[in-house]
């Protein structure tokens, strides 16, 4: 069973951190490991992964996130930053690297500011 939303829902991102590090310093499963942060996210739609970076900084489903408040500050996890600093290392970072290309400006700008 898929155990990454259980490992969201109890803040236990430490371990998800720790896999997409292990995936990037032994090159293997890197697509394996985006589909299931997709698929933890809920964000598997095509119209939806354009969300996956911010679902990924915030580390929550897409379904917990206002997305029309996306141009105004909030909360990025440290352990998602991270995560998604790794996943855009990877060999293959394009779901990563669309959903941040498909953000607007002020949505970009909200990330790159946070501190």
């Amino acid at each position: 069973a898929d155990k990454f939303p259980a490992l969201l829902s109890c803040g236990n991102t430490g371990v998800l951190l720790a896999l997409g590090k292990a995936c990037l310093r032994v090159q293997a499963r890197q697509a394996q490991l985006v589909q299931k942060l997709e698929s933890a996210f809920n964000c598997t739609d095509p119209s939806q992964q354009k969300y996956f970076s911010i679902c990924c900084l915030r580390l929550l489903p897409l379904d917990r996130i206002d997305v029309s408040k996306l141009a105004s500050d909030y909360f990025i996890h440290i352990h998602g930053s991270v995560i998604l600093q790794t996943i855009l290392d990877f060999q293959r970072p394009a779901k990563a690297v669309n959903s941040l290309l498909e953000l607007a400006t002020e949505e970009l700008v909200v990330i790159f500011s946070d501190a």
